[in-house]
């Protein structure tokens, strides 16, 4: 009878525990997100024709639609936070060729060099009407 109480007892203290540790957890990913995270507000998105694509750098020109500070051209680096994105479909890097338009977003301070850079890029829109997988979908 002793043992069994025991048993049980350790299950709640350990079920205890557990709880208490995802919660932490959430709350700490919870906090890191809040931490991280871009308001619209603060970010900037402007349409652009890719001229060239070299490993993970993108050089790009910004089309005469764009208000006169994101015209010429600027170039970024794809992180691996970088969002790559056809219709709402994630895309590779090798999707994105010389030639085709995008839609760029990012922010922070523009480093004032040309070609421009841009310090973080958020996300990159193709706004090709084909499918640049190739595989008819």
């Amino acid at each position: 009878m002793k043992s069994s109480g025991l048993r049980v007892l350790a299950v709640i203290v350990f079920l205890l525990a557990f709880a208490g540790a995802n919660v932490g957890s959430f709350l700490l990913g919870r906090a890191s997100a809040e931490h991280n995270s871009v308001s619209w507000e603060e970010a900037s998105v402007f349409y652009a024709q890719i001229v060239e694509r070299r490993e993970n750098t993108l050089l790009v020109e910004g089309l005469p639609v764009n208000d006169v500070n994101h015209r010429g051209q600027f170039s970024f680096t794809l992180g691996e936070d970088t969002r790559l994105l056809w219709r709402g479909e994630e895309i590779t890097q090798e999707a994105l060729r010389p030639g085709d338009t995008v839609a760029v977003t990012y922010s922070g301070e523009t480093l004032e060099v040309y070609p421009v850079m841009l310090p973080q890029v958020y996300q990159v829109l193709l706004l090709e009407d084909e499918n640049p997988t190739g595989d008819g979908s």
